[in-house]
């Protein structure tokens, strides 16, 4: 009955993630571990039973997404030198943020 109550946790979980964008997810796999099994440890602290549930949801998250790190693409942020042109002849470079694709079991 634990595992189960743990796999509908982790569902729940990626039902979530697939609506924050899989993808920005997958491309920090690491950072939405830690985050979803310590969220899911708290909220099942109070006895032994939810504590176990929290740590199967978690590891089920876990294996979830590193198979899909290694499937599909992912995406993460990187910075890049935009350039605003103030005048005709004035160019100024600033930072700016844009989504890159990483080919599936490239660095996470």
């Amino acid at each position: 009955m634990l595992i189960i109550l743990g796999i509908l946790c982790a569902l729940s979980m990626m039902f979530m993630i697939f609506k924050i964008g899989l993808r920005r997810v997958v491309g920090y796999q690491v950072i939405a571990d830690f985050i979803i099994t310590g969220f899911l440890i708290v909220v099942f602290s109070g006895t032994y039973s939810g504590m176990v549930v929290g740590l199967i949801g978690g590891l089920t998250v876990s294996v979830i997404l590193y198979i899909l790190s290694k499937t599909i693409y992912a995406e993460r942020l990187e910075m890049h030198k935009a350039h605003v042109r103030l005048a005709k002849s004035i160019d100024v470079p600033v930072p700016a943020l844009r989504w890159t694709l990483i080919p599936p079991g490239g660095k996470h």
